[in-house]
């Protein structure tokens, strides 16, 4: 449900409806984390080349490549989220932000070692071509042209048999430069109150190996509810 809240968020600003919500909370989102970096070029060189949540590397000299903000809008989520637009006649940034309450803010509860987000870059390691990938019709999330769900995820290193930890990581297995406001940053590492280190969320308690009951990951309320404030935060009157 993580996807088609942020989207409902996405349309919403476009539609430049103000404040919808007070704050908006990630629980191990499955969604590629490259869709909330900046739009700009893409570039894979020896060095690294520093985004707003990583880098990414070439595997040598002759591996070095610039995808343009065109090229990446063909073949990949990235900047899905933070797209840019003319505002008032200005060139600038879409703040899909606007939709948040005043003082609300974002906060992205990860896990780096949750088995199901894992799977997705297994998935995308297993089925997808990442070293060349096709730069072909403009992305949609369905319908015409390529839809998103069979765009590949982005590798930080370009590695022609590297494994599925070359690729980019899901925004709920890592933190994300979005989810810093100034000097907050709201990003939370589930593993720090309670969850287990391979769960993907522990809203349900089972005899499973990778949940847990509601006392061992109450620190993690306690964090976000309490100590973040979470429902107090963010006025949309």
């Amino acid at each position: 449900g993580t996807l088609p809240m942020w989207e409902a968020l996405r349309l919403n600003d476009r539609l430049g409806s103000g404040p919808v919500v007070h704050n908006v909370l990630n629980v191990e989102a499955a969604i590629w984390r490259e869709a909330f970096e900046p739009e700009e070029n893409l570039v894979y060189n020896v060095a690294g080349s520093s985004s707003a949540d990583g880098e990414y590397f070439a595997n040598g000299a002759g591996d070095e490549v610039i995808y343009s903000i065109d090229d990446q809008k063909r073949m990949s989520w990235r900047f899905w989220f933070r797209q840019m637009d003319v505002i008032n006649g200005i060139d600038q940034e879409r703040d899909i932000r606007n939709t948040f309450a005043t003082g609300g803010h974002f906060f992205n509860s990860y896990n780096p070692t949750d088995f199901a987000l894992e799977l997705m870059q297994v998935n995308d390691w297993a089925l997808r071509n990442h070293y060349s990938p096709a730069i072909g019709n403009y992305r949609t999330l369905s319908g015409g042209g390529t839809s998103m769900q069979s765009m590949a995820a982005l590798m930080q290193q370009r590695i022609a048999f590297g494994g599925p930890e070359t690729f980019n990581h899901p925004a709920g297995a890592a933190p994300l430069q979005f989810a810093r406001d100034n000097n907050l940053d709201n990003n939370i590492d589930a593993r720090d109150f309670g969850w287990n280190q391979t769960s993907h969320g522990h809203f349900l308690y089972s005899d499973r190996d990778n949940d847990a009951s509601l006392p061992t990951i109450w620190s993690w309320y306690d964090e976000v509810f309490a100590a973040r404030q979470f429902t107090s935060l963010g006025n949309l009157t």
